[in-house]
């Protein structure tokens, strides 16, 4: 199952080396967890990247269609890695951008590898930002650039800590005690089946006991956010956790569904449509 950009500067200065370590330890263990197939092209570029003083990589979390991440790079920057759930998001990257590793999933704090990582990447967000507020050049002859890149940076940093403190919540959580875990969108489910799982205090191999699957099942379902689950399996797993629904609405706008499937045509005009310039008054 599967949104505006972040960008993590994981360099502070233009001396890169220790920046770079970092940096390249954090992409290596996202990729290490979801299996990337750019590892080829991702170590090539991290060679390109220590030969070089004049960019300084990023990570790009929410990445969308990397509409931001064009700017920051004409501003300097260079995006080694994009983070982004949606597939079509997604897609588009890869279709816009064949060379850049593009890692599909949400950010959630899994278990404590992952937590580590996020430490270590909120550390160097909170360096990006103190180079940003000390680049006085930048502020003064770009200022709408500068406060760009600023208030971009702040916004995911306070994404991730979101999902630092979340984290902590879920495992310093009385496993006895009954916990509220909220849903606002379906796409989301997955996140729910793990959260109830770390809350619980389950291993994987506890979990899969109980829902009658196989230790290797769970660990691969929670690693793609459960995106090849049967949905049997998705409900022995909510069997197995005890999830119930409280109050619990569906909205089904009867009134606006469409009931036909969208034409060939319907599409060719849409997308012709949304080509044309926009013209003002």
């Amino acid at each position: 199952m599967k949104k505006a950009p972040t960008q993590v500067n994981l360099m502070q200065t233009r001396q890169p080396k220790d920046s770079i370590d970092i940096f390249v330890r954090a992409e290596d263990d996202f990729c290490q967890e979801q299996n990337c197939v750019d590892t080829t092209k991702s170590n090539s570029a991290n060679s390109q990247l220590q030969n070089s003083q004049d960019t300084l990589p990023i990570i790009s979390i929410f990445s969308g269609a990397l509409g931001l991440d064009l700017g920051l790079e004409q501003a300097g920057f260079q995006v080694r890695v994009a983070v982004e759930c949606n597939k079509f998001a997604a897609e588009t990257i890869r279709k816009n951008c064949p060379h850049l590793p593009v890692i599909e999933r949400k950010i959630v704090i899994k278990d404590e590898k992952e937590y580590t990582v996020t430490q270590d990447l909120i550390g160097e967000f909170k360096k990006s930002i103190a180079a940003i507020e000390s680049d006085e050049a930048r502020k003064t002859n770009d200022p709408d650039g500068w406060e760009l890149m600023r208030s971009s940076l702040q916004s995911h940093l306070d994404k991730l800590k979101a999902e630092i403190t979340e984290y902590e919540r879920l495992t310093s959580h009385d496993r006895h005690s009954p916990i509220v875990l909220k849903l606002n969108d379906l796409d989301y489910l997955p996140q729910i089946l793990i959260k109830a799982r770390m809350a619980a205090k389950l291993s994987h191999q506890e979990l899969a006991n109980l829902a009658g699957l196989t230790e290797e099942q769970i660990k691969r379902y929670e690693g793609n956010d459960y995106e090849d689950a049967s949905f049997l399996d998705v409900r022995f797993v909510i069997d197995a956790l005890d999830i119930k629904i409280q109050n619990g609405e569906f909205l089904i706008p009867l009134d606006t569904l469409r009931r036909t499937p969208i034409t060939k045509e319907e599409l060719l005009t849409s997308q012709t449509r949304n080509r044309e310039p926009i013209r003002r008054n």
